[in-house]
C-alpha cells in the first residue's frame, strides 16, 4: 500500500513533532528560569545568602581594592579557598552590582553546561557511530543532583566541567597543546585537574607539558603580580599554600588551617577519605552525625594511609594505561582521560557532591559504547550504569546513603568498568591489528 496520504486523511506526524518540540522547549525554559530564580533568591534575597558565589564576588572585590583575598568572610562565615588568580579572573563580575553579577554567573554556568554537553554529544556520536544525543542529554538529568545543586549554590562546577571537556575534546583531535592550556586553566580554578597532565607526562609529550607550565605560570605568577603587585602576590600565594593546600592535603588539624568550618568526616564530604573515615574511624565522626554502621575505630592517620595506598594503586593503573599503546581515536582514549578525571575527584581530600558533575562524561561514554552493540560486555556496562545511577539518586533521596558514601562507591564501579574497557581495547592498538574504532573525528 502507498505511504501517501489517502483522500480525506492527513499526515499529522510533522505537527506532532512540532508540538513535542514546543512542549520540550517550554519545559526547558521553565526549568532554566526556575533554577535561575532559586539561584538569585539564595544569593540576593535570602537573609542566609546560601551561595558560594558570594565568596568569589567578595574576593574579587578585595583584589580590586588591593586587599587580602583571604580576609574576606561570607555572611555565613565562609572564606575564600582558591588561588589568588581565581579572584583576579572574577574581576569583571566584581565591577557589577551583586544582583547583576549573580545573574551573569548563573547564565555563564548554564552556558558552560550547554557547551560541554554539546561537545560530549559529538564525542559520543563519533564513538557510537550513530546519533546518541538523546542519551547524552538524559545523563544531565540522570546526574541532576550534582549538576544543578552546584549551579544553585553558585559553585563553579559546571564551568570547570566545561573546561575539562574542552581539554579532552582538543586532545582527541590531537591538539595536545590546546588541551594543556585548558587544563592549566582548570588547575588554576581547582587544584585536582592537574592529575590529568600525568597522561602526556607518561607519554613524554614535551610540547604539551611546556604549554601547561607556561600557562600555569602566566595565570598563577604573572597575573597575580600584575594585578596585586609583587609583594601582595607573594604574600597571598604563601597564605594559600600554607593555610589551605598543605593542611588539607596533609590532613592536619583543620582548626589551624583555613577550612575551620569543615568536618573532614561530615556527610557532606563525599571523597573516598571521608567515606572510609566514617566506616573505620568511629570516634572522629562528628557527634551530630552518628553513623551506626561504623565498623571500626581506627585513628584518622591510619585511615589516611589506607586510602593513600588505594589511591597509589589506582594511580599506577592509570599510569600503566597511559604508557600502553592504544588507538588515540577510539573510545579507550576517552576512557583513559575519564579515568583520570574520576580519580582526581575521588581522592581529593574534600569533595562535595557537586564535584560529581563530571559523572556526565562517564555516563555518556558508557552509554555510547553500549549503543554500538555486538559486545559481550554490554550486560556489564548496563549493570554498572544501573548501579551507579541508583547510588547517585539514593545519595539525594536518603540521609543514610550519604553517610554510607554510596555516591563515590558508584563512581568507583564506573571507574573499574572504564578500566576494563581500556584493557579490552588495547589489542586494537597493536601494529597490524584492525581498529574497531567508530567514526573518526573531523579535523
Amino acid at each position: 500500500m502507498s505511504d501517501a496520504p489517502q483522500p480525506g486523511l492527513t499526515d499529522d506526524r510533522p505537527q506532532h513533532s512540532i508540538v513535542a518540540l514546543s512542549v520540550a522547549g517550554l519545559l526547558l525554559a521553565a526549568l532554566v528560569f526556575g533554577l535561575g530564580a532559586d539561584t538569585y533568591y539564595r544569593a540576593v534575597v535570602s537573609p542566609e545568602q546560601r551561595s558560594d558565589f558570594i565568596c568569589y564576588y567578595q574576593a574579587a572585590q578585595a583584589a580590586w581594592r588591593g586587599e587580602d583575598v583571604y580576609e574576606v568572610r561570607h555572611p555565613r562565615g565562609w572564606g575564600f579557598y582558591y588561588p589568588p588568580a581565581t579572584a583576579l579572573l572574577m574581576l569583571p563580575l566584581a565591577a557589577l552590582p551583586l544582583p547583576v553579577a549573580v545573574v551573569a554567573w548563573y547564565l555563564l554556568s548554564v552556558g558552560a553546561l550547554v557547551w560541554s554537553v554539546g561537545r560530549v554529544v559529538r564525542l559520543c556520536d563519533e564513538l557510537a557511530g550513530r546519533p546518541v544525543g538523546v542519551w547524552v542529554v538524559a545523563t544531565v538529568f540522570i546526574n541532576f543532583g550534582p549538576v544543578f545543586s552546584g549551579i544553585l549554590r553558585g559553585q563553579m562546577s559546571a564551568i570547570l566541567f566545561a573546561i575539562i571537556v574542552e581539554a579532552i575534546w582538543q586532545a582527541r583531535r590531537r591538539h595536545e597543546m590546546r588541551a594543556s592550556i585548558w587544563l592549566a586553566l582548570a588547575a588554576t580554578l581547582k587544584v585536582y585537574p592537574v592529575l590529568l597532565m600525568l597522561i602526556p607526562a607518561v607519554r613524554r609529550q614535551g610540547r604539551p607539558l611546556g604549554a601547561f607550565l607556561v600557562t600555569a605560570l602566566l595565570l598563577n605568577v604573572v597575573l597575580p603580580i600584575a594585578g596585586m603587585g609583587p609583594d601582595a602576590a607573594l604574600r597571598q600565594t604563601r597564605r594559600y599554600v600554607a593555610e589551605i593546600v598543605l593542611p588539607t592535603a596533609a590532613g592536619s588539624d583543620h582548626g589551624a588551617g583555613r577550612l575551620v568550618h569543615i568536618e573532614p568526616l561530615g556527610l557532606g564530604n563525599q571523597s573516598l577519605f571521608a567515606v572510609a573515615g566514617r566506616w573505620l574511624a568511629r570516634d572522629a565522626i562528628p557527634s551530630y552525625e552518628p553513623f551506626a554502621l561504623s565498623a571500626a575505630n581506627l585513628d584518622l592517620a591510619t585511615v589516611r594511609v589506607l586510602v593513600m595506598m588505594l589511591a597509589a594503586f589506582l594511580l599506577l593503573v592509570l599510569l600503566l594505561f597511559s604508557w600502553m599503546p592504544r588507538d588515540r581515536l577510539g573510545e579507550d582514549e576517552i576512557a583513559l582521560w575519564t579515568l583520570a578525571v574520576l580519580l582526581a575527584v575521588l581522592f581529593t581530600p574534600v569533595a562535595w557532591h557537586h564535584y560529581y558533575t563530571v559523572l556526565i562524561l562517564p555516563y555518556a561514554l558508557l552509554g555510547a559504547v553500549f549503543a554500538r552493540g555486538g559486545r559481550s560486555g554490554r550486560w556489564m556496562i548496563g549493570c554498572v550504569l544501573g548501579i551507579s545511577i541508583l547510588t547517585n539518586w539514593a545519595h539525594f533521596a536518603f540521609y543514610p546513603a550519604r553517610q554510607m558514601g554510596l555516591l563515590p562507591f558508584g563512581v568507583l564501579a564506573v571507574w573499574l568498568s572504564l578500566a576494563i574497557l581500556c584493557l579490552r581495547r588495547r589489542a586494537d592498538a597493536q601494529p597490524g591489528a584492525p581498529s574497531r574504532s567508530a567514526r573518526r573525528p573531523a579535523p
